[in-house]
């Protein structure tokens, strides 16, 4: 019908199809097969049954993937950054002057309470002043190695390593 022709089912008696393998094995000088063979029916049976149950499943996930879309509720998608949050500090530009250290940052406006150099010895050096405008910080310094921490106004640290050359 409309050009599709229906195959044929070619079916054989459990018995016959174990005496047709059994001639097959004395043929071939093989040993005899020992597993019975509507055992070996019965297994690709199975396999054929479990197969077809995880291509069923397969196509139902894929399907379900495809339409779930359509029923998730429609909104915004678009999401908004706090302006109050700002850029994280980079470093711009630094100097060294002959007993200070100056610092240029981008981004966020710098914590001058909380930002401080801690020596290899564990002393501690405060920032000695801060530029509003240029968001500039100078600490004070004596021609030692210090790990530097400055901290912007939303609690971010930078942290930076001061080396003096030798």
């Amino acid at each position: 019908m409309f050009g599709f022709k229906a195959k044929k089912r070619y079916e054989m008696d459990i018995k016959t199809a174990d005496k047709m393998l059994q001639n097959v094995f004395a043929a071939c000088d093989t040993q005899p097969n020992k597993v019975p063979f509507d055992k070996i029916v019965l297994r690709n049976k199975t396999d054929i049954r479990s197969e077809r149950l995880l291509i069923c499943i397969t196509a139902f996930l894929f399907i379900l993937t495809l339409v779930t879309p359509l029923f998730l509720p429609k909104g915004s998608a678009f999401v908004s950054v706090d302006p109050s949050l700002g850029r994280p500090l980079s470093v711009i530009s630094h100097e060294m002057k002959d007993d200070s250290f100056n610092i240029t940052f981008e981004g966020n406006r710098i914590d001058i309470s909380s930002s401080y150099m801690e020596g290899t010895d564990g002393s501690v050096v405060y920032a000695s002043s801060y530029d509003d405008s240029t968001n500039t910080i100078t600490f004070p310094y004596d021609k030692k190695e210090y790990n530097i921490y400055v901290y912007d106004v939303n609690g971010k640290c930078i942290h930076l390593l001061l080396t003096p050359r030798k």
